[in-house]
């Protein structure tokens, strides 16, 4: 069961990381993203994905993440850590399960306590 495990795991993170859009680091309020789009282009549907949204804590105060709220219930998104501390890597995790064919665009509103406005990630992607 174990090595199944670990080759799911290994299988999902190979996705994650061929899913993602590179762009140039963005200081959006006191965190450094150093990208605010998972993309998931011309991927087979009907099969789960994971991208992931990651950030510095570029503040001299710890930051919490009070919520992340989605557009739609065809993603889920979940915090590695609740609390990043100053110069610590925040890890997002994006999960789309079994999507159908079709284009995704919608997005994700991530609240942190020390932010007056949530952070606007974009979940798009292209399923064949």
């Amino acid at each position: 069961m174990k090595p199944l495990y670990t080759y799911l795991l290994v299988m999902l993170w190979s996705i994650a990381v061929t899913a993602q859009k590179k762009s140039d680091p963005k200081i959006i309020g006191k965190a450094k993203f150093l990208m605010t789009e998972v993309n998931f282009n011309n991927l087979p549907a009907n099969k789960p994905y994971v991208g992931l949204i990651m950030f510095i804590n570029v503040s001299k105060e710890p930051l919490t993440i009070l919520e992340i709220n989605n557009e739609c219930s065809c993603f889920t998104a979940s915090p590695r850590e609740k609390v990043i501390y100053p110069n610590e890597k925040g890890i997002i995790t994006y999960k789309v399960d079994n999507p159908p064919k079709g284009s995704l665009r919608k997005k994700s509103f991530i609240r942190f306590k020390e932010m007056k406005e949530p952070v606007g990630i974009v979940i798009r992607g292209s399923f064949i």
